[in-house]
Parts: structure tokens; sequence; C-alpha cells
């Protein structure tokens, strides 16, 4: 297209292939502008118990882009929380950086406080912390602390670099301890902070290279 004449950088036709441009500058192929790709942007978003991680839900039930604001309608999650999870998610702009986040390979941690029925045996603990395979399903090594624990409940706080679907409810199922609470408090270098549900705030940690 270059060599074509179809090429233009503001009202001059490109004729080099090599010829340097900076960022500001508008393109046009055809006479046709080409839109500016949109700056980098992470948020970090307190999703609340309730909502669906979904553009739009056949079920009619409420999503998360029903409770942002609809300049992020387009924005893309990373990863998912269960309709019953609260907690931290991340949105992006930015497809590769969203997968990059979400690759187990990439060693980004996600930190959840857990409140489960009953309590967890020593050997139970052990079993978490090793890998655990239920119904052919191989879940990773989970760095699990227990913060306190009573006859009925205990409180948890799990460590875990994977994802897979509802991965903490059905280990608790495993060991007859139901998740009554589950929320995500931090992932990676992004952490909830003081957020309330629904709230949001754009990150300034954009730096992560991938």
């Amino acid at each position: 297209m270059i060599f074509q004449g179809k090429v233009k950088v503001g009202n001059t036709i490109i004729s080099n292939p090599a010829t340097k441009i900076n960022e500001n500058s508008e393109i046009k192929i055809n006479d046709i502008l080409i839109p500016k790709k949109d700056p980098l942007a992470i948020y970090v978003y307190y999703k609340p118990k309730g909502l669906i991680v979904t553009k739009s839900d056949e079920k009619s039930r409420p999503t998360i882009y029903e409770d942002l604001p609809k300049q992020m309608r387009n924005f893309i999650s990373v990863g998912r929380l269960d309709k019953n999870t609260s907690g931290l998610l991340l949105l992006t702009n930015d497809g590769h950086l969203s997968r990059f986040l979400e690759l187990p390979k990439n060693r980004f941690e996600r930190k959840y406080e857990v409140k489960i029925r009953g309590k967890l045996s020593k050997f139970q603990v052990k079993r978490i912390r090793e890998g655990i395979i239920i119904n052919r399903f191989k879940y990773q090594p989970i760095n699990i602390i227990i913060l306190s624990k009573s006859s009925k409940f205990s409180n948890l706080e799990l460590c875990l670099f994977e994802g897979k679907n509802r991965e903490i409810r059905r280990i608790m199922e495993y060991f007859e301890t139901p998740v009554i609470e589950l929320k995500r408090i931090s992932y990676g270098p992004y952490v909830l902070d003081e957020l309330k549900p629904s709230e949001f705030h754009k990150s300034n940690l954009n730096y992560i290279d991938y």
C-alpha cells in the first residue's frame, strides 16, 4: 500500500516503509483516518457478590457491566469470579495483557479470604498444600493459612497461581467444609485496599512486561 501511494501521515503521502513517525501522528489509508489505539489501562474493581462476570447472560442475571459506567463496557476481565464470590477483579482494555495475567506459568499470585463451615484437619491442610486430584482434575499446590477457627467455622487465607473454575469451592466441598464466604483480596501486585463493593480505581501499575 505504501508503494501504491495509499498511506499518508498527516496530509503527506509516504513512499518509504522506513519513514519514522511519532505516536501523535495521524495515519490515513485511502484517505481514511486510522483510529489510534487507546493507551493501556488497568482498573481494580471490587466485584460485589451476586453479579456474573460476562458481557451478557442468557438467564438475564445481573452482570458486572451493569454495575460499571458505560465507558468501561468494552473492558476485558482478567479471569473471572463466580456469582457468589466477591472482591478484586482486574479490568483492562488490552486482551494480550489479560491473557498474560491469567496464565499460571507467569506466576501471578491470587490471594483469597475464605470462610468455611467446620475445620480442616492437619492432614487435609497438608494435601491442599501439596496439590490434590479431585474427580480427575489436578489442582496445583495452594498456600493455606488458618487465620482462626471454632467448632462451627474457620477463616482461611489461600494463595494460588491458577484460576480453575470454582477451584476453592470444589476443594472445600471435597473435604466436607463448604465455603460460606469467598473474597479475593489481591492479584499479583494489585490489591483491593480500601475499596468497597462496586467501587473501582485506575491502577498506575502499568509496567508489567509482557
